[in-house]
């Protein structure tokens, strides 16, 4: 098994990776927690749906208190290129807004108006029925399927020429299905969905 510091050393080394859909395993330190069940990280947050998307959960609304664990996990991958134990690659992900996240959500808590607590009643004024405490886990040696895609931004004030700085993210994403022509199947957490950089 090959080991990688981070997943820019990796695609640096293995630039034919990137775009292309794998399946992997996650591993790292389980999270202390009473609610953990076998999680090396999570993503935790409320969500509010209003009276359309009541009843499916993976349709997302407005969101409010969303965090994740910062501890590292490690992508085990595995090439459809080889057989050899060579193609075995062991990555380090550092937890920051690189990782995104399509899978499916366990529902810790739910509450509606009348037994929501007092800081976020607010949020039932705006046609909201139900709000959920959901946690999107990933699990050691349960099977997900990856993908890295480079993402190319401009950023600050244009120069004098008209052009901007550009500069570039990976993302991991990884999904608890299958990938279908690069495209998930499952929708993205909450936790960094809509985010812009520019």
């Amino acid at each position: 098994m090959k080991e990688y510091k981070s997943v820019k050393v990796f695609l640096k080394e293995n630039s034919n990776f990137e775009g292309r859909q794998f399946e992997i395993t996650v591993d790292g330190d389980m999270i202390k927690s009473l609610l953990n069940k076998g999680c090396v990280y999570e993503q935790k947050g409320i969500v509010f749906y209003d009276d359309r998307y009541k009843d499916k959960i993976t349709t997302y609304g407005s969101s409010t208190g969303f965090h994740d664990t910062t501890e590292p996990i490690y992508l085990i991958l595995n090439s459809t290129d080889g057989n050899s134990a060579s193609d075995t690659y062991k990555i380090k992900v550092d937890i920051n807004n690189h990782l995104r996240l399509f899978i499916q959500p366990e529902v810790i808590t739910s509450f509606t108006k009348e037994t929501t607590p007092k800081n976020l009643k607010h949020q039932f004024e705006y046609g909201v029925v139900i709000g959920r405490n959901l946690k999107f886990c990933l699990k050691k040696e349960k099977k997900y399927y990856l993908i890295f895609e480079t993402y190319d931004y401009a950023y600050g004030r244009p120069y004098p020429d008209g052009h901007r700085s550009h500069s570039s993210l990976i993302f991991v994403k990884i999904s608890d299905k299958p990938f279908r022509n690069s495209k998930p199947q499952v929708p993205e957490s909450p936790m960094y969905f809509g985010v812009i950089y520019s």
